[in-house]
């Protein structure tokens, strides 16, 4: 926590410039904390004035990468996010599915693809894939189709009647599905949903949630019946850092869950930009950089799987460089944003 000082005066041999600034601190208890100067006092003393003045840097972003016209390149700033560095050397990787096998139908079509980790809605794209009538030969699809139905992990359905499979012996799907190693990266999702009283729902994170008293929350995508998706108030529970309730602020319609769920997400949290990542698995750097990602499922504190909204996989590659960074709701807020944090300016004004 950096915290800035004002109006000190001259303190065991310290000058005002010494010590009026920011500093980060470290917690003694409720009404103490120490901090660090860069200069030696000459006298151990208690002093400072009247004036003293001490306050918290409150943190902000400036959203330079996905708006048009910012004035980055007049301050100094790099045309992106503020962000945080991922510190990691080719985190992210981009699959492949293989295609096992094909049920032609006159209406839709199965795809059989094992461990395929596709969402009906998904972008797919057919590779090698020879069937009657031609998915390259239709000027609709040319083997790009929307996934219409997920029946099974290992099988998912596209709206396209097919009659006889000729060929599938390199066959493979490209997705926009990407799983990203970046060690505690924050990110959140629910693993429980349950009714514990009336218009009173629990949730249960697979992390710490990181709420206070004055939090709201948006749910989506919550699997109880019916669902709680919404925008709630979040209500503490106590000695639980993993759980919070809900309530229905109206009344006449208190919460009310029939079916427990397992799953959802914390939507605010869930939307990320990446800059600086190379190009990989087929995806161009235009597909990669300041674009909005998706968070899909969080496997554990150092991985999860995102989706893109660009481009298609054409090989599986593991890649993206060395020097990836990271913008979202819980990433790049700062006290302090620097346009010079390796001594010059990241763009500095010409003409």
């Amino acid at each position: 926590m950096a915290i800035p000082f004002r109006n000190d005066g001259i303190l065991g041999g310290l000058q005002a410039s010494d010590i009026n600034g920011s500093f980060s601190i470290t917690v003694i208890d409720e009404n103490r904390f120490t901090f660090n100067v860069l200069v030696v006092a000459t006298t151990t003393v208690t002093g400072g004035g009247t004036l003293v003045k001490t306050g918290r840097e409150a943190p902000f972003q400036f959203l330079f990468g996905q708006n048009l016209y910012p004035l980055a390149d007049i301050i100094g700033f790099p045309v992106e996010n503020s962000f945080v560095t991922i510190g990691q050397t080719d985190p992210i990787t981009a699959n492949t599915k293989t295609i096992t096998e094909i049920i032609p139908g006159e209406n839709e079509t199965s795809i059989i693809c094992p461990d395929h980790r596709i969402l009906p809605g998904d972008k797919v794209n057919l590779v090698n894939v020879n069937v009657t009538p031609s998915i390259y030969q239709n000027e609709k699809y040319n083997r790009i189709f929307t996934v219409y139905s997920v029946p099974s992990p290992d099988v998912f359905t596209i709206r396209y009647g097919t009659q006889h499979v000729s060929d599938i012996s390199t066959a493979f799907v490209g997705t926009q599905t990407f799983q990203m190693y970046y060690p505690g990266h924050g990110f959140n999702r629910i693993v429980d949903i349950t009714q514990i009283g009336p218009n009173l729902v629990q949730i249960t994170t697979l992390f710490p949630h990181g709420f206070t008293s004055t939090s709201t929350v948006l749910l989506k995508q919550t699997n109880s019946v019916p669902n709680v998706d919404g925008f709630y108030k979040v209500i503490l529970m106590p000695n639980s850092l993993d759980t919070f309730a809900i309530q229905s602020s109206n009344l006449s319609h208190p919460l009310s869950i029939v079916t427990p769920g397992f799953s959802g997400i914390l939507s605010s949290d869930q939307i990320f930009y990446l800059t600086n990542v190379t190009s990989l698995g087929g995806f161009t750097t235009s597909d990669l950089n300041n674009v909005p990602f998706t968070v899909r499922d969080i496997i554990d504190e150092n991985n999860f799987t995102f989706s893109g909204i660009y481009g298609l996989s054409q090989f599986a590659e593991t890649g993206g460089g060395s020097g990836i960074r990271i913008n979202s709701k819980i990433h790049g807020w700062r006290g302090t944003q620097s346009n010079n944090d390796t001594g010059s300016l990241y763009k500095p004004r010409t003409g």
